[in-house]
């Protein structure tokens, strides 16, 4: 309603000696298949102090809302269908929200790329009982999986595209599965540089402790690895902490 009242004040109106023209913006344009598989809207110019809670209750309005991503003066939104974001596109782009008149687009893939850099996932706090095909069903929706490294109480996953990545991080990451709550996070490139051999190796080194030393926990048991590319002591932590150290 304030966006409709400005538009008609202020059109055709004379400002330092020139006439404005007022009209909604239009939404960018965008990739039509893309939006319709992946309804989520971009939400800009935020106020300062703005809450979840906030932009949920503002945007419900047009449908479900699935989830909500907040970061600084922005936000990404997701609806369960299409028809609910087209609606929210159409009414909320413009909208003054507590002096600010707010930017609403659709989400691109390369909006979420700003927030993941990779396409590659680490899931910490697995429970013993899953297993590789299980995983793959859970995270598999998600998008098309590269690779699927599981070792001990956690686990390596790389996708296709980094949009199946972060729906993948947005929606799984706090959710129990096997009975625990499982973190997800952004492999860091460090991460990355843990091949299976080096995982092998730590997961080999736990077994022959656990046969020295039954009652010792291992939850903080590794193994130093001296990488022949760099000279570091590489740490592989098998609670899921990953640690690099110098010489």
């Amino acid at each position: 309603i304030e966006a409709r009242n400005a538009l008609i004040e202020l059109d055709g109106k004379m400002i330092n000696g020139q006439r404005i023209q007022a009209e909604f913006a239009k939404p960018k344009a965008s990739d039509q298949n893309y939006f319709a598989a992946n309804p989520r809207i971009y939400i800009g110019r935020l106020p300062q102090g703005t809450k979840k809670q906030d932009i949920q209750q503002l945007f419900t309005a047009f449908g479900e809302v699935l989830e909500i991503h907040q970061k600084d003066d922005y936000a990404f939104l997701s609806y369960a269908n299409h028809d609910s974001a087209s609606r929210a596109l159409q009414n909320m782009n413009g909208f003054l929200f507590n002096g600010n008149r707010l930017i609403v687009e659709e989400a691109r893939p390369k909006d979420e790329a700003a927030i993941l850099k990779t396409s590659r996932l680490y899931i910490g706090n697995l429970a013993p009982t899953l297993n590789k095909t299980e995983m793959l069903q859970i995270f598999g929706k998600y998008g098309d999986v590269i690779e699927l490294n599981m070792r001990e109480d956690f686990a390596f996953i790389e996708y296709t595209s980094v949009p199946s990545a972060y729906r993948a991080l947005q929606e799984m990451n706090g959710q129990r599965v096997g009975g625990r709550k499982i973190v997800i996070e952004e492999a860091k490139p460090k991460d990355a540089q843990v091949d299976s051999s080096v995982l092998a190796a730590a997961s080999e080194q736990a077994k022959r402790n656990r046969r020295k030393s039954p009652r010792r926990s291992l939850s903080r048991s590794c193994l130093l690895y001296t990488s022949d590319a760099a000279d570091d002591l590489l740490c592989v932590d098998l609670g899921g902490r990953r640690i690099i150290k110098k010489k």
